[in-house]
Protein backbone atom coordinates (compact mmCIF):
# COMPACT_ATOMS: atom_id res chain seq x y z
CA UNK A 1 0.00 0.00 0.00
CA UNK A 2 3.05 2.38 0.99
CA UNK A 3 4.26 1.74 -2.45
CA UNK A 4 0.97 2.78 -4.59
CA UNK A 5 0.32 5.76 -1.90
CA UNK A 6 4.15 6.79 -3.03
CA UNK A 7 3.30 6.33 -6.54
CA UNK A 8 0.13 8.44 -7.02
CA UNK A 9 1.99 11.06 -4.63
CA UNK A 10 4.53 11.49 -7.43
CA UNK A 11 2.44 11.35 -10.08
CA UNK A 12 0.43 13.80 -8.36
CA UNK A 13 -0.59 17.21 -9.78
CA UNK A 14 0.77 20.60 -8.02
CA UNK A 15 -1.28 23.70 -7.64
CA UNK A 16 -0.08 26.90 -7.62
CA UNK A 17 -2.20 28.12 -4.76
CA UNK A 18 -1.99 24.99 -3.14
CA UNK A 19 -5.71 24.35 -2.96
CA UNK A 20 -6.83 21.03 -4.33
CA UNK A 21 -10.52 19.98 -5.49
CA UNK A 22 -10.56 16.64 -6.18
CA UNK A 23 -13.96 16.35 -7.73
CA UNK A 24 -12.66 18.70 -10.68
CA UNK A 25 -9.75 16.08 -11.35
CA UNK A 26 -12.64 13.77 -10.95
CA UNK A 27 -14.09 15.17 -13.74
CA UNK A 28 -11.25 15.79 -15.92
CA UNK A 29 -10.76 11.87 -15.50
CA UNK A 30 -14.28 11.59 -17.29
CA UNK A 31 -13.62 13.91 -19.96
CA UNK A 32 -10.44 12.56 -21.05
CA UNK A 33 -11.54 8.84 -21.33
CA UNK A 34 -14.14 9.50 -23.26
CA UNK A 35 -11.99 11.48 -25.78
CA UNK A 36 -9.57 8.53 -25.89
CA UNK A 37 -12.27 6.03 -26.56
CA UNK A 38 -13.79 8.06 -28.95
CA UNK A 39 -10.48 8.86 -30.59
CA UNK A 40 -9.48 5.15 -30.15
CA UNK A 41 -13.00 4.15 -32.17
CA UNK A 42 -12.44 6.60 -34.68
CA UNK A 43 -9.18 5.20 -35.50
CA UNK A 44 -10.45 1.63 -35.71
CA UNK A 45 -13.40 2.99 -37.88
CA UNK A 46 -11.18 4.58 -40.49
CA UNK A 47 -8.33 1.39 -40.41
CA UNK A 48 -10.68 -1.13 -41.84
CA UNK A 49 -11.87 0.95 -44.24
CA UNK A 50 -15.20 1.98 -42.92
CA UNK A 51 -16.44 -2.05 -42.32
CA UNK A 52 -17.99 -0.64 -39.06
CA UNK A 53 -20.33 2.26 -40.34
CA UNK A 54 -23.93 0.06 -40.37
CA UNK A 55 -22.94 -0.68 -36.67
CA UNK A 56 -22.04 3.08 -35.51
CA UNK A 57 -24.40 5.21 -37.68
CA UNK A 58 -27.53 4.74 -35.22
CA UNK A 59 -30.70 7.00 -35.14
CA UNK A 60 -30.80 5.60 -30.81
CA UNK A 61 -29.39 5.38 -28.08
CA UNK A 62 -30.35 1.65 -27.98
CA UNK A 63 -27.00 0.85 -29.74
CA UNK A 64 -23.72 0.74 -29.16
CA UNK A 65 -21.99 2.78 -31.54
CA UNK A 66 -24.94 5.52 -30.98
CA UNK A 67 -22.94 6.26 -27.58
CA UNK A 68 -19.55 5.44 -29.43
CA UNK A 69 -19.76 8.60 -31.77
CA UNK A 70 -20.46 11.16 -29.11
CA UNK A 71 -17.84 10.51 -26.51
CA UNK A 72 -15.73 13.66 -28.59
CA UNK A 73 -18.58 15.70 -25.71
CA UNK A 74 -16.00 14.77 -23.06
CA UNK A 75 -14.15 17.51 -24.63
CA UNK A 76 -17.05 20.37 -24.55
CA UNK A 77 -16.78 19.37 -20.58
CA UNK A 78 -12.81 20.61 -20.44
CA UNK A 79 -13.93 23.42 -21.64
CA UNK A 80 -16.45 24.22 -18.38
CA UNK A 81 -13.66 22.85 -16.37
CA UNK A 82 -11.71 25.37 -17.25
CA UNK A 83 -14.52 27.59 -16.93
CA UNK A 84 -15.01 26.88 -13.24
CA UNK A 85 -11.21 26.70 -12.63
CA UNK A 86 -10.47 30.06 -14.15
CA UNK A 87 -13.28 31.75 -12.78
CA UNK A 88 -12.75 30.90 -9.27
CA UNK A 89 -9.99 32.79 -8.17
CA UNK A 90 -12.05 36.37 -10.06
CA UNK A 91 -15.11 35.45 -8.23
CA UNK A 92 -13.26 35.14 -4.87
CA UNK A 93 -11.05 38.46 -5.49
CA UNK A 94 -14.14 40.77 -6.58
CA UNK A 95 -16.41 39.36 -3.59
CA UNK A 96 -13.33 40.35 -0.93
CA UNK A 97 -12.34 43.42 -3.16
CA UNK A 98 -8.74 42.34 -3.39
CA UNK A 99 -8.19 42.67 -7.41
CA UNK A 100 -6.08 40.04 -9.38
CA UNK A 101 -2.89 40.22 -10.83
CA UNK A 102 -3.22 40.08 -14.27
CA UNK A 103 0.36 39.81 -15.37
CA UNK A 104 0.67 37.08 -13.45
CA UNK A 105 -2.56 35.47 -14.33
CA UNK A 106 -0.75 35.77 -18.12
CA UNK A 107 2.31 34.40 -17.42
CA UNK A 108 1.10 31.48 -15.28
CA UNK A 109 -0.89 30.52 -18.40
CA UNK A 110 1.90 30.85 -20.69
CA UNK A 111 4.73 28.65 -17.80
CA UNK A 112 2.45 26.12 -16.87
CA UNK A 113 0.70 25.15 -20.81
CA UNK A 114 3.07 26.05 -23.77
CA UNK A 115 6.34 24.35 -22.38
CA UNK A 116 4.13 20.45 -22.84
CA UNK A 117 2.38 21.96 -25.64
CA UNK A 118 5.72 22.94 -27.27
CA UNK A 119 7.53 19.74 -26.88
CA UNK A 120 4.17 17.24 -28.32
CA UNK A 121 4.19 19.88 -31.32
CA UNK A 122 7.95 19.96 -32.10
CA UNK A 123 8.28 16.40 -31.76
CA UNK A 124 5.31 15.81 -34.13
CA UNK A 125 6.46 18.28 -36.82
CA UNK A 126 9.97 16.50 -36.98
CA UNK A 127 8.26 12.94 -36.66
CA UNK A 128 6.06 14.03 -40.01
CA UNK A 129 8.47 15.16 -41.60
CA UNK A 130 11.40 12.46 -40.99
CA UNK A 131 8.94 8.87 -40.76
CA UNK A 132 6.38 10.41 -42.93
CA UNK A 133 7.97 12.51 -45.69
CA UNK A 134 5.81 14.81 -45.31
CA UNK A 135 6.87 17.93 -47.69
CA UNK A 136 8.44 21.02 -45.13
CA UNK A 137 7.18 23.89 -47.31
CA UNK A 138 3.47 22.90 -46.81
CA UNK A 139 3.72 21.75 -43.21
CA UNK A 140 5.98 24.24 -41.49
CA UNK A 141 3.07 26.69 -42.26
CA UNK A 142 0.81 24.46 -40.26
CA UNK A 143 3.54 23.96 -37.36
CA UNK A 144 3.69 28.31 -37.52
CA UNK A 145 -0.25 28.63 -37.70
CA UNK A 146 -0.22 26.02 -34.56
CA UNK A 147 2.43 27.10 -33.09
CA UNK A 148 0.33 30.86 -32.33
CA UNK A 149 -3.13 28.71 -31.69
CA UNK A 150 -4.22 30.26 -35.13
CA UNK A 151 -4.72 27.16 -37.08
CA UNK A 152 -8.55 27.16 -37.08
CA UNK A 153 -8.32 30.58 -37.95
CA UNK A 154 -6.51 30.57 -40.90
CA UNK A 155 -6.75 27.30 -42.55
CA UNK A 156 -10.32 26.66 -41.37
CA UNK A 157 -9.53 22.74 -40.18
CA UNK A 158 -7.93 21.28 -37.37
CA UNK A 159 -4.08 21.58 -37.00
CA UNK A 160 -1.93 18.70 -39.67
CA UNK A 161 1.01 18.70 -36.75
CA UNK A 162 -1.47 17.34 -34.01
CA UNK A 163 -5.41 17.48 -34.58
CA UNK A 164 -6.23 17.60 -31.10
CA UNK A 165 -4.98 21.09 -30.26
CA UNK A 166 -8.09 22.83 -31.92
CA UNK A 167 -9.76 22.99 -28.34
CA UNK A 168 -6.17 24.29 -27.15
CA UNK A 169 -7.06 27.40 -29.39
CA UNK A 170 -10.40 27.47 -28.07
CA UNK A 171 -8.89 27.42 -25.38
CA UNK A 172 -6.30 29.89 -25.61
CA UNK A 173 -8.85 32.54 -26.99
CA UNK A 174 -10.27 31.88 -23.36
CA UNK A 175 -8.03 32.35 -21.13
CA UNK A 176 -6.80 35.63 -23.32
CA UNK A 177 -10.81 37.06 -23.13
CA UNK A 178 -12.05 35.52 -19.00
CA UNK A 179 -10.49 38.70 -17.08
CA UNK A 180 -12.59 40.60 -19.45
CA UNK A 181 -15.73 38.35 -18.92
CA UNK A 182 -15.12 38.51 -15.49
CA UNK A 183 -15.16 42.17 -15.10
CA UNK A 184 -18.26 42.53 -16.94
CA UNK A 185 -19.90 40.47 -14.76
CA UNK A 186 -18.88 40.29 -11.39
CA UNK A 187 -16.66 43.70 -10.81
CA UNK A 188 -19.13 45.65 -8.22
CA UNK A 189 -21.79 43.48 -9.52
CA UNK A 190 -24.82 42.00 -7.11
CA UNK A 191 -25.69 38.35 -7.61
CA UNK A 192 -28.58 38.68 -9.08
CA UNK A 193 -26.68 40.37 -12.55
CA UNK A 194 -23.92 37.77 -12.60
CA UNK A 195 -26.49 35.10 -12.57
CA UNK A 196 -28.61 36.87 -15.20
CA UNK A 197 -25.39 38.21 -17.24
CA UNK A 198 -24.25 34.70 -17.55
CA UNK A 199 -27.62 33.52 -18.43
CA UNK A 200 -27.81 36.51 -20.95
CA UNK A 201 -24.15 35.52 -22.82
CA UNK A 202 -24.92 31.75 -22.86
CA UNK A 203 -28.16 32.62 -24.73
CA UNK A 204 -26.05 34.25 -27.46
CA UNK A 205 -23.21 32.08 -27.30
CA UNK A 206 -25.80 29.62 -28.20
CA UNK A 207 -27.13 31.35 -31.04
CA UNK A 208 -23.47 32.22 -32.62
CA UNK A 209 -22.81 28.72 -32.46
CA UNK A 210 -25.76 28.01 -34.60
CA UNK A 211 -25.32 30.45 -37.21
CA UNK A 212 -22.00 29.46 -37.58
CA UNK A 213 -22.75 25.64 -37.75
CA UNK A 214 -25.71 26.47 -40.13
CA UNK A 215 -24.04 28.50 -42.17
CA UNK A 216 -20.78 26.64 -42.26
CA UNK A 217 -18.30 29.30 -41.61
CA UNK A 218 -14.67 27.17 -41.10
CA UNK A 219 -12.29 29.53 -40.13
CA UNK A 220 -14.62 30.19 -36.93
CA UNK A 221 -15.93 26.48 -36.64
CA UNK A 222 -13.81 25.53 -33.91
CA UNK A 223 -13.54 29.10 -32.21
CA UNK A 224 -14.75 30.40 -28.81
CA UNK A 225 -17.65 32.26 -30.25
CA UNK A 226 -19.06 28.25 -30.77
CA UNK A 227 -18.16 27.05 -27.55
CA UNK A 228 -18.14 29.93 -25.01
CA UNK A 229 -21.64 28.27 -23.62
CA UNK A 230 -19.56 25.22 -22.27
CA UNK A 231 -16.84 27.77 -20.55
CA UNK A 232 -19.90 29.81 -19.28
CA UNK A 233 -21.39 26.85 -17.62
CA UNK A 234 -18.09 26.70 -15.54
CA UNK A 235 -18.53 29.98 -14.35
CA UNK A 236 -21.84 29.08 -13.29
CA UNK A 237 -21.23 26.60 -11.22
CA UNK A 238 -17.65 28.41 -9.94
CA UNK A 239 -20.18 30.55 -8.33
CA UNK A 240 -22.41 28.00 -6.56
CA UNK A 241 -19.55 26.56 -5.61
CA UNK A 242 -18.02 29.90 -3.97
CA UNK A 243 -21.21 31.06 -2.93
CA UNK A 244 -23.14 28.20 -0.84
CA UNK A 245 -20.32 26.36 0.09
CA UNK A 246 -22.17 24.34 2.79
CA UNK A 247 -25.25 23.30 0.56
CA UNK A 248 -22.00 21.91 -1.70
CA UNK A 249 -20.73 19.65 1.04
CA UNK A 250 -23.92 17.79 1.75
CA UNK A 251 -24.09 14.58 -0.11
CA UNK A 252 -27.19 12.62 -0.87
CA UNK A 253 -27.99 9.84 -2.66
CA UNK A 254 -30.76 12.04 -4.65
CA UNK A 255 -27.94 13.97 -6.23
CA UNK A 256 -26.13 10.86 -8.08
CA UNK A 257 -29.45 10.17 -9.66
CA UNK A 258 -29.38 13.91 -10.69
CA UNK A 259 -25.90 13.01 -11.97
CA UNK A 260 -27.02 10.21 -13.65
CA UNK A 261 -29.26 12.23 -15.39
CA UNK A 262 -27.21 14.51 -16.66
CA UNK A 263 -24.72 12.01 -18.06
CA UNK A 264 -27.49 10.75 -19.96
CA UNK A 265 -28.73 14.17 -21.42
CA UNK A 266 -25.31 14.99 -21.97
CA UNK A 267 -25.01 12.39 -24.59
CA UNK A 268 -29.18 13.09 -25.76
CA UNK A 269 -28.47 16.11 -26.63
CA UNK A 270 -24.75 16.31 -27.85
CA UNK A 271 -25.99 16.02 -31.65
CA UNK A 272 -27.40 17.74 -33.56
CA UNK A 273 -24.91 20.60 -32.31
CA UNK A 274 -26.74 23.49 -34.81
CA UNK A 275 -29.86 23.09 -32.49
CA UNK A 276 -30.37 26.02 -30.00
CA UNK A 277 -32.23 23.67 -27.55
CA UNK A 278 -29.76 21.01 -27.59
CA UNK A 279 -27.14 23.46 -26.54
CA UNK A 280 -29.26 24.85 -23.43
CA UNK A 281 -30.30 21.17 -22.55
CA UNK A 282 -26.50 20.12 -23.00
CA UNK A 283 -25.48 22.69 -20.95
CA UNK A 284 -27.55 22.56 -18.00
CA UNK A 285 -26.81 18.52 -18.16
CA UNK A 286 -23.00 19.45 -17.15
CA UNK A 287 -24.21 21.46 -14.66
CA UNK A 288 -26.05 18.27 -13.16
CA UNK A 289 -23.07 15.73 -13.84
CA UNK A 290 -20.78 18.36 -11.69
CA UNK A 291 -23.46 19.23 -9.17
CA UNK A 292 -23.81 14.62 -8.69
CA UNK A 293 -19.81 14.55 -8.64
CA UNK A 294 -19.65 17.01 -5.74
CA UNK A 295 -22.88 16.45 -3.58
CA UNK A 296 -23.76 12.92 -4.46
CA UNK A 297 -22.29 9.60 -2.11
CA UNK A 298 -21.82 7.47 -4.83
CA UNK A 299 -20.59 9.46 -7.86
CA UNK A 300 -18.05 11.50 -5.51
CA UNK A 301 -16.68 8.47 -4.12
CA UNK A 302 -15.73 6.95 -7.39
CA UNK A 303 -14.24 10.25 -8.74
CA UNK A 304 -12.34 10.95 -5.35
CA UNK A 305 -10.22 7.85 -5.70
CA UNK A 306 -6.78 8.80 -5.65
CA UNK A 307 -6.23 6.03 -9.14
CA UNK A 308 -9.07 8.33 -10.45
CA UNK A 309 -8.42 11.79 -9.60
CA UNK A 310 -4.40 10.86 -10.58
CA UNK A 311 -5.44 10.09 -14.42
CA UNK A 312 -7.71 13.00 -14.28
CA UNK A 313 -4.48 15.32 -13.27
CA UNK A 314 -2.45 14.04 -16.67
CA UNK A 315 -5.61 14.94 -18.50
CA UNK A 316 -3.47 17.58 -20.55
CA UNK A 317 -0.45 15.12 -21.49
CA UNK A 318 -2.93 12.70 -22.13
CA UNK A 319 -4.79 15.00 -24.49
CA UNK A 320 -1.34 16.41 -26.48
CA UNK A 321 -0.24 12.74 -27.54
CA UNK A 322 -3.05 10.19 -26.67
CA UNK A 323 -4.34 10.90 -30.80
CA UNK A 324 -0.74 10.22 -32.38
CA UNK A 325 -0.27 7.41 -30.22
CA UNK A 326 -3.46 5.64 -31.33
CA UNK A 327 -3.31 6.53 -35.11
CA UNK A 328 0.00 4.78 -35.11
CA UNK A 329 -0.42 1.62 -33.10
CA UNK A 330 -3.74 0.95 -33.88
CA UNK A 331 -3.10 -0.29 -37.45
CA UNK A 332 -0.39 -2.21 -36.38
CA UNK A 333 -2.96 -4.56 -33.81
CA UNK A 334 -5.39 -5.32 -36.34
CA UNK A 335 -3.62 -8.46 -37.26
CA UNK A 336 -4.92 -9.72 -33.74
CA UNK A 337 -8.64 -8.57 -34.26
CA UNK A 338 -9.35 -9.29 -38.35
CA UNK A 339 -12.73 -10.88 -38.54
CA UNK A 340 -14.14 -9.84 -35.30
CA UNK A 341 -17.30 -7.74 -34.72
CA UNK A 342 -17.11 -4.36 -34.15
CA UNK A 343 -17.54 -4.51 -30.43
CA UNK A 344 -15.09 -7.63 -29.93
CA UNK A 345 -12.55 -5.70 -31.91
CA UNK A 346 -12.90 -2.59 -30.20
CA UNK A 347 -13.10 -4.08 -27.01
CA UNK A 348 -9.80 -5.70 -27.55
CA UNK A 349 -7.78 -2.50 -28.88
CA UNK A 350 -8.78 -1.50 -25.89
CA UNK A 351 -7.39 -3.90 -23.69
CA UNK A 352 -4.29 -3.02 -25.96
CA UNK A 353 -3.80 0.11 -26.83
CA UNK A 354 -5.25 2.24 -23.53
CA UNK A 355 -2.78 0.84 -21.25
CA UNK A 356 -0.15 1.79 -24.11
CA UNK A 357 -1.34 5.60 -23.86
CA UNK A 358 -1.65 6.06 -19.89
CA UNK A 359 2.36 4.70 -19.42
CA UNK A 360 3.66 6.96 -22.46
CA UNK A 361 1.60 9.70 -20.92
CA UNK A 362 2.76 8.93 -17.30
CA UNK A 363 6.28 9.50 -18.78
CA UNK A 364 5.41 12.73 -20.72
CA UNK A 365 3.49 13.58 -18.16
CA UNK A 366 6.79 13.41 -15.30
CA UNK A 367 9.48 14.86 -17.99
CA UNK A 368 7.40 17.58 -19.46
CA UNK A 369 4.42 18.70 -17.44
CA UNK A 370 4.68 18.23 -13.72
CA UNK A 371 7.76 20.28 -13.85
CA UNK A 372 5.88 23.34 -14.91
CA UNK A 373 3.36 22.98 -12.49
CA UNK A 374 5.47 24.52 -9.65
CA UNK A 375 5.10 28.23 -10.41
CA UNK A 376 8.67 28.93 -9.46
CA UNK A 377 10.38 26.53 -11.60
CA UNK A 378 12.04 28.89 -13.94
CA UNK A 379 12.90 31.19 -11.18
CA UNK A 380 14.71 28.23 -9.64
CA UNK A 381 15.99 26.70 -12.53
CA UNK A 382 17.92 30.23 -13.34
CA UNK A 383 19.02 30.34 -9.94
CA UNK A 384 20.27 26.70 -10.51
CA UNK A 385 22.43 27.52 -13.34
CA UNK A 386 23.76 30.85 -11.74
CA UNK A 387 24.86 28.69 -9.10
CA UNK A 388 26.56 26.57 -11.07
CA UNK A 389 28.13 29.20 -12.88
CA UNK A 390 29.32 30.90 -9.37
CA UNK A 391 30.63 27.65 -8.96
CA UNK A 392 32.59 27.16 -11.89
CA UNK A 393 34.15 30.64 -11.89
CA UNK A 394 35.17 29.99 -8.20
Amino acid sequence: MQIFNTFFKYLSRKTSNNTFIPEIDGLRFIAIITVLFFHLNTVLIRSVDGGFEQEILKETYADFGWWMIRLDLGVKVFFAISGFVLALPFIKSYDLKKPINLKSYFIRRVTRLEPPFLISLIVLFIGQLLLLKQDLSTLWLNFLASLVYMHGFIFGEPSKINPVTWSLETEFQFYILMPLFMWFLFKNKGLTFSVMGLVACSLLAYFSKSAIINFDVKFLSHSLLVHLGNFLTGILFALIYYKVPNWIKKKHLVYDLIGFIGLFLLFKYYKPQAYIMNSIVFNIAILLLFTGVFKGILLNYIFTRKFIYTIGGMCYSIYLIHYVILHMAVPLTLVFTSGMGYKFQLLVQSFIHVPIVLLISIIFFVLFERPFMDKDFFKKWVKSISNQSIIKHD
